[in-house]
């Protein structure tokens, strides 16, 4: 078999080898080309390469790498022109995306403005790329829509955080100039039949143990009246009996009422409170806005505040402090009041949310562990924190067991990358023979390497399968 092999515009080649790996990095070709050259050469270009046979010369396989540019270029030994170069991958770096896509409510549903499908989403990338570099979907990619918080992000970021959200791999195809995206363990490759066959570092996976984000609960719950003590920095519990001073006084401390501003939840020991509810209001990735928690009187949910008399309006909970005891309180701007005839009530009923505390992860998650088939024992966390699951009885909170469901889709999805094709092996095959990979996302890198010097002729094509070198987690 014979290998024909150029740079365009470059003085004849005696060594290539490319390295491309099955994500958003450009990959590398490192070149060596000869000496007699007198002419300008480019900074991008395209290299071309084909494989024929010598009886009959028919061309077997041909491949091309266009836009490739040059990062690195010097003479070596002997006056050879040394050259490194970057696939066409940079492109996704000299472009930034300006749109947000798939932004959620609460519970998880989609904003139907927003919502991408994957493909769709590639479509976008490509399309802030100006469409100079082409990237297509594969068949396989899976059915969720995944989180696209792309304003002002590089391609090239936007890019690899798609591939991190879905399991998908990024692989090129020579043959056509194409990347294809698709899920990690799919698409058959060839059966390569003069190989040498490599096995991969050792497989010690049994399992990956997948979590969301920390788990957001909302209740109504029993809060006390308390104020701040002078010496001790503590919560003091305000004691029942006040009466509600109708004179006015030179002193604001004389004034009761102005003292019930401060509400400690009941139940606080093993919960970290947040100053929202679940519910969310605006979907903005980058300054979200939520409903603010709510002290309520008399245990009714009043959508605005109740004044009395001499109080002046304003806002609802505006804050909370922290205390060194582990506790919290929550300011609201006015009192919150309510009164069985003069008597003012010492307790109130407080809606906020908060996040439970003491479980493996720090706070508690949602966790599913998916098997790997033939594994040894060892496990694996990945956390999916764009998955943020909650737990509200209000009733203004739309159902909240949609994030489950698209939990179980993005593990199913993710688990891709840990589980070899069909039940194959993952590997590593080298051959003298050249194929195409037709984009199969069980490539997790490939090399290829052409020597045509005339007194030392060498090539082969070297492919990792169901594994990502250098990979952590993903090797197997």
């Amino acid at each position: 078999m014979t290998v024909y092999v150029e740079v365009i515009d470059y003085p004849p080649v005696d060594r290539i080898k490319i390295v491309q790996g099955s994500d958003a990095t450009p990959g590398r070709a490192v070149v060596e080309c000869g000496t007699e050259w007198n002419r300008p050469i480019p900074r991008i270009t395209a290299i071309k390469a084909s494989t024929r046979q010598s009886n009959p010369n028919l061309t077997v396989w041909s491949g091309s790498w266009k836009d490739v540019r040059a990062i690195n270029c010097r003479r070596s030994r002997y006056g050879n022109i040394h050259v490194v170069f970057e696939d066409s991958r940079w492109i996704l770096r000299e472009y930034k995306m300006e749109a947000n896509f798939n932004a959620r409510c609460s519970c998880g549903f989609v904003y139907t403005g927003t919502q991408r499908t994957i493909q769709e989403l590639i479509e976008e990338i490509g399309t802030a790329c100006e469409n100079r570099i082409s990237i297509v979907a594969g068949a396989n990619v899976p059915t969720f829509k995944p989180p696209a918080r792309w304003v002002g992000k590089t391609c090239m970021e936007a890019m690899e955080d798609l591939l991190a959200s879905t399991g998908c791999r990024m692989v090129y195809q020579p043959e056509n100039g194409s990347y294809v995206v698709d899920l990690a363990n799919s698409t058959q490759v060839p059966q390569f039949p003069h190989q040498v066959y490599r096995p991969p570092p050792k497989d010690t996976l049994k399992s990956v143990n997948f979590w969301t984000a920390p788990k957001l609960f909302e209740m109504r719950e029993s809060a006390d009246a308390v104020t701040i003590n002078d010496s001790t920095g503590d919560a003091d519990v305000i004691s029942a009996g006040e009466s509600l001073d109708t004179e006015s006084s030179s002193s604001v401390g004389d004034n009761a009422q102005t003292e019930f501003r401060l509400w400690k939840p009941s139940s606080s020991h093993d919960r970290l409170y947040v100053q929202h509810r679940v519910k969310s209001l605006l979907g903005d990735p980058t300054n979200p806005r939520r409903e603010q928690g709510r002290v309520i009187r008399g245990g009714v949910f009043e959508p605005f505040p109740v004044h009395q008399a001499m109080v002046s309006p304003s806002a609802s909970i505006t804050g909370q402090i922290e205390l060194t005891s582990g506790g919290t309180v929550f300011v609201t701007e006015h009192p919150v009041l309510s009164a069985t005839g003069s008597n003012i009530s010492t307790t109130a009923t407080l809606l906020t949310g908060h996040y439970k505390q003491g479980f493996p992860k720090g706070l508690q998650r949602d966790t599913i562990t998916k098997n790997i088939a033939g594994g040894q024992s060892g496990t694996v966390d990945e956390f999916v924190e764009w998955i943020k699951p909650i737990s509200s009885s209000e009733p203004d909170v739309s159902s909240t067991e949609y994030w489950g469901d698209l939990f179980e889709q993005v593990c199913e999805a993710l688990i891709a990358k840990y589980t070899p094709f069909q039940g194959e092996l993952a590997r590593t095959i080298t051959t003298p023979e050249f194929y195409s990979l037709a984009g199969s996302g069980q490539v997790g890198s490939v090399e290829y390497e052409f020597q045509t010097h005339r007194y030392n002729k060498r090539h082969h094509m070297r492919v990792a399968l169901n594994f990502s070198p250098g990979g952590v987690g993903n090797i197997r």
